[in-house]
């Protein structure tokens, strides 16, 4: 048995549109609309410090362990809901605080991966959650991230 695919590639710009496909947008590319506020996904600023015998200074090694816990409790599926993301620039080795952005409605999940976060580079840790916030700016001034 033989089996033949045959592809087509309409030209924006074919014969083949009418008005009426024009109007519709049909045959052309998709148009990208703003979200309303209102759809957006809500996020929130979690402030976190790490409590170690020694500091660590390795932004990469913190980040890795925070997301392999989460990913052990939570699944791959998990944390795409959950849209983590700890940002790179707030973290501060010198006081041993950052800040992860994650939706609202996860919040207490990040919060139980980071008590379960065992160790980083190779040193019992405590990474325990100071405060959240909606605004990155507040979550700053209040818990000094």
């Amino acid at each position: 048995m033989r089996v033949e695919f045959t592809a087509i590639f309409i030209n924006p710009k074919s014969p083949l549109q009418t008005g009426r496909e024009k109007e519709r947008g049909i045959f052309s590319k998709m148009a990208t609309t703003k979200l309303k506020p209102s759809m957006r996904e809500k996020k929130r600023y979690v402030v976190f410090e790490i409590i170690a015998p020694k500091k660590i200074r390795d932004y990469f090694a913190v980040h890795t362990a925070i997301m392999n816990s989460a990913q052990e409790l939570l699944g791959q599926k998990g944390m795409a809901n959950a849209g983590m993301m700890m940002l790179k620039d707030r973290f501060d080795p010198d006081v041993q605080k950052g800040v992860i952005r994650v939706g609202h409605k996860h919040v207490d999940d990040l919060r139980a991966s980071l008590a379960l976060v065992k160790g980083i580079e190779g040193q019992d840790v405590i990474v325990r959650s100071i405060g959240t916030s909606g605004i990155l700016k507040k979550a700053l001034t209040r818990y000094g991230g």
